[in-house]
């Protein structure tokens, strides 16, 4: 598939074809073949993608196309966005190539409770602290996950902060290049060696299973794929593995924490994986950090130390819960009474230490469907580990 792109000043009764404008909205909706697709992305390809986008007579539009990449910006300001496979089965007439983008620039965000980017939304939050910086890397999506034909389309987004006060979004850390890439899931980073390493999830286009692998960055804005996939072994269900958590063990070491099943007795449970690794490339299959009573996995996992205890978060239907132990592996046990993050009111939250305040972030769905604004709270503990959640105050 080549680039092209399309610009035209918007004349309402002089439009394009496949293009329609209708109280103050302009849309269009795009068809895309690809020879042999499998049959389950052939079904969703049988539905067009639709940009659409407030404008105004006179207006500049344009509608540019990359292998991974279709947006459709108005007065040079991007206004949606779709992530297409195939080529294109244009009605109207192009130009080869597309228009260089205006570059990113950064803004100041003064509060991130209840932020969500302009005409996107907030999913799974990854907080992570180094050299006394919050980084806060989402998943950003567009229509509620439907975008890519319901695939997603997820991607890393980053907003930073030296003392949670102020805010600067960034570019997008990790995002779509290839489009047999369905979405960039949900993972947690780590620094080492003078790099930040992402792990993380690509739910692939084709139906096959999703690949964990990871990407490398310098200073943890931009990150590189490394294109290296880690796999499970039995008794662990590779195929469903994904949300990868990886943390450093007490003696330098470094665990991988995996949603899957595993198999016992014929049976398959909902467990956390567990892989461990001198140097965060080379990895072994441990035995698995949590094993639940039934079949359902225990999703975007966290595990970290604060203060005398060790806690294990994974989510269940997109609400937190955690587990407490006096040691790195467990036994884990749960806390007294309410066993959930701040209550459910953060969605598959995740934590971060930052200056001795154990903060969770998460996601409120706002708009309908999946996804919303950042919910941020901040975490006290008791002699026992038992968390309890307030606002934050900064």
């Amino acid at each position: 598939m080549q680039a092209w792109h399309i610009r035209f000043p918007l004349v309402p009764d002089a439009l394009p074809q496949g293009f329609s404008y209708a109280d103050g909205i302009l849309s269009v909706s795009l068809r895309f073949t690809l020879p042999d697709a499998p049959p389950s992305l052939a079904a969703r390809m049988s539905k067009p993608l639709t940009l659409s986008a407030p404008c105004a007579p006179g207006d500049c539009v344009t509608l540019a196309c990359t292998p991974a990449h279709l947006t459709l910006s108005v007065g040079g300001i991007l206004m949606d966005e779709e992530w297409p496979v195939g080529d294109a089965v244009l009605p109207f007439p192009v130009s080869s190539g597309v228009p260089e983008q205006p570059p990113f620039s950064p803004a100041t965000v003064t509060s991130i409770d209840g932020y969500r980017p302009p005409r996107a939304n907030i999913g799974d939050c990854m907080p992570y602290v180094h050299d006394g910086i919050f980084r806060l890397y989402c998943l950003y999506d567009r229509r509620h996950h439907g975008s890519k034909w319901g695939l997603g389309a997820h991607q890393w987004t980053q907003l930073s902060s030296s003392d949670l006060r102020t805010w600067t979004t960034h570019p997008l850390a990790v995002a779509i290049d290839d489009p047999r890439e369905g979405s960039i899931c949900t993972g947690s980073v780590f620094f080492h060696n003078g790099a930040y390493h992402a792990f993380f999830a690509v739910r692939m286009c084709d139906g096959s299973p999703a690949e964990l692998t990871s990407a490398v960055s310098a200073d943890g804005v931009r990150f590189e794929k490394t294109y290296r996939v880690f796999t499970l072994s039995a008794p662990y269900d590779a195929p469903s593995a994904r949300d990868p958590k990886v943390y450093e063990n007490p003696d330098g070491s470094f665990s991988m924490l995996v949603t899957t099943s595993v198999t016992r007795g014929g049976e398959k449970y909902g467990c956390l994986a567990r892989l461990t690794s001198p140097n965060l490339e080379d990895w072994t299959v441990a035995d698995p950090m949590l094993v639940m009573p039934d079949h359902v996995q225990p999703e975007c996992p966290d595990c970290f130390a604060y203060r005398n205890h060790y806690y294990l978060v994974f989510s269940r239907s997109l609400t937190a819960h955690y587990l407490i132990s006096d040691t790195p592996t467990g036994p884990w046990r749960k806390p007294a009474g309410d066993d959930t993050i701040a209550g459910g009111a953060l969605k598959v939250p995740k934590a971060a230490v930052f200056h001795d305040r154990l903060i969770f972030v998460g996601w409120e769905p706002e708009g309908g469907g999946w996804g919303g604004i950042i919910r941020i709270r901040e975490a006290f503990t008791d002699a026992d580990g038992k968390l309890s959640f307030r606002e934050l105050t900064v």
